[in-house]
């Protein structure tokens, strides 16, 4: 069972990046639309490509959502997900605020664990707490007063 699965990750990673035999990744595959379209695999922002790849994880520096590592099934069984599903715009607030508050998400995003992650993210309890949140983080991203905000 075990080789059953390597074999065929060892296929969709193929299919993703293309092999040695010279095979460009651009090329189009089955399964692998979106690494083509170069959108953010959580908020489906385009023109975000994988900064690196290692062993079926893919990391990620997304304008919107902040440094973020993914695992290939994760990208795989979600891509085709809606671009307004709940789940994406709360994940990407919580690597956002991971991201601004030490640099990147710590864990890698996987099927099993993305629930988490978002049930982890401190939420806004009402919409004066929300707009304290807005000005801290344009507080955060202004160098001074009157200056444009840093994404």
């Amino acid at each position: 069972m075990r080789l059953v699965r390597a074999q065929e990750l060892l296929a969709s990673v193929l299919e993703w990046h293309g092999d040695a035999r010279g095979v460009s990744a651009a090329t189009p595959r089955k399964g692998c639309e979106m690494s083509l379209q170069n959108l953010c695999p959580i908020c489906l922002l385009d023109g975000v490509e994988p900064l690196s790849v290692q062993s079926f994880t893919y990391y990620y520096e997304c304008p919107r959502c902040g440094r973020f590592s993914v695992n290939h099934d994760f990208v795989l069984a979600y891509q085709r997900s809606e671009a307004t599903a709940d789940w994406r715009w709360q994940l990407s607030s919580a690597v956002r605020a991971a991201t601004d508050r030490s640099g990147k998400l710590s864990d890698t995003i996987v099927s099993d664990n993305y629930k988490q992650l978002i049930e982890l993210a401190a939420k806004p309890s009402d919409a004066l707490e929300n707009a304290d949140f807005l000005i801290a983080a344009i507080a955060e991203r202004t160098d001074s007063f009157g200056s444009a905000t840093r994404p």
